[in-house]
């Protein structure tokens, strides 16, 4: 088994608040943004928006 195999299957084996840790160790800036945005995206809970419009008009409800 090569090392990176062996480094997958450890990174595999942590729950979450143990990756977030690695990630803040082992990876630079950009690659914590990314992690954080798959993360974000995967997410089926968080609020969606088809556009823009969607937005401003949320904006806007919760305003009045």
């Amino acid at each position: 088994m090569s090392t990176r195999e062996i480094v997958h299957k450890v990174v595999d084996s942590l729950p979450e608040e143990k990756l977030e840790a690695f990630l803040a160790l082992f990876a630079d800036d950009n690659a914590l943004a990314r992690a954080e945005t798959e993360l974000i995206a995967a997410d089926s809970d968080r609020k969606r928006y088809n556009n823009f419009s969607e937005i401003l008009a949320e904006i806007n409800s919760n305003d009045e």
